[in-house]
């Protein structure tokens, strides 16, 4: 008997299947989401590049209360196809939200990453990095309230505007400081700093950064291309390494390792950053051995 019921219940469960599945797609349309919304908001990188390349229409969403969508699109024929239809209706708070604002919020730089870069050529509206919500939220404005500084960093990198305000004028940093988002508040100060950082020797930008101890700089100057490894003309042709060893700077060598600086740069007399390093061994006991540990030679 026992067993006779768990094959109803199986059976049960197999026939009404189809309509959670219908229920949850309902859902997923009333809130005015797209494929690549859900990929954005929880999905992976793979599920956002699948998104993009099957070139899925998102569900449109009035940008206005009430304004006929026929109406919309004969005003802003262009903008209604690559902006307001890919934007998501959050219940919570009432906004339209972008995929951009979904990763934002999650704090997921693997995401936004790949939404800002992916080779897709299909439907990319998204990469809008200061479209607003109703309230004028950009992307930024979520990561920072959020505390989520990878985030922060992505955006920034891709060009994001720090100095953004809501519809109450509040910037990115002041949003992240009224809610005590300290790491946040600090990534945003770094970047702001770099930018600003009297620079009379024309350094490069990530000797620059090397130089004043600007690991945020130095995460952001990556991810635009800038060159680890550009040996700078005006001082012996070393590298953004040599500086950070010869200014026994350890977290900013981890920083430029992990981003991909090479550790066998050579300078104008054939000196490695580790060369610099061994004949201080006790002094620079930390350095010698991430150098080391990093293939340096």
């Amino acid at each position: 008997m026992k067993r006779f019921n768990n094959f109803l219940l199986a059976a049960a469960l197999l026939l009404i299947a189809p309509v959670i599945h219908t229920a949850q797609a309902a859902m997923h349309h009333l809130h005015g989401g797209s494929p690549l919304h859900a990929a954005a908001c929880h999905g992976t990188v793979i599920q956002i590049q699948n998104a993009l390349n099957a070139h899925l229409p998102p569900v449109p969403v009035l940008p206005l209360p009430g304004m006929p969508l026929a109406a919309l699109v004969a005003a802003h024929p262009v903008h209604i196809q690559h902006i307001q239809a890919n934007r998501i209706n959050n219940a919570t708070a009432n906004e339209l939200w972008t995929p951009l604002h979904c990763a934002a919020w999650q704090g997921a730089a693997d995401r936004l990453h790949a939404l800002l870069h992916s080779p897709a050529g299909g439907f990319r509206p998204f990469v809008i990095l200061d479209a607003q919500t109703n309230w004028h939220w950009t992307p930024l404005h979520l990561a920072a309230r959020y505390n989520h500084h990878l985030a922060i960093i992505e955006l920034l990198a891709a060009g994001a505007n720090p100095a953004a305000q809501t519809n109450l004028g509040t910037t990115p940093r002041a949003l992240a400081t009224n809610n005590f988002a300290h790491q946040a508040v600090q990534t945003l100060d770094d970047w702001t700093n770099f930018l600003a950082a009297p620079n009379p020797a024309a350094l490069p930008p990530m000797h620059l950064a090397a130089q004043t101890n600007n690991t945020t700089a130095i995460r952001i100057l990556a991810l635009q291309g800038i060159d680890l490894n550009q040996p700078d003309p005006n001082n012996h042709n070393r590298s953004p390494l040599h500086v950070a060893v010869m200014h026994n700077a350890i977290g900013v060598a981890t920083t430029l390792l992990n981003v991909g600086a090479n550790p066998n740069s050579v300078d104008a007399f054939g000196f490695t950053p580790l060369t610099y390093a061994a004949p201080f061994l006790a002094a620079m006991a930390p350095m010698n051995a991430l150098l080391v540990a990093n293939g340096g030679h």
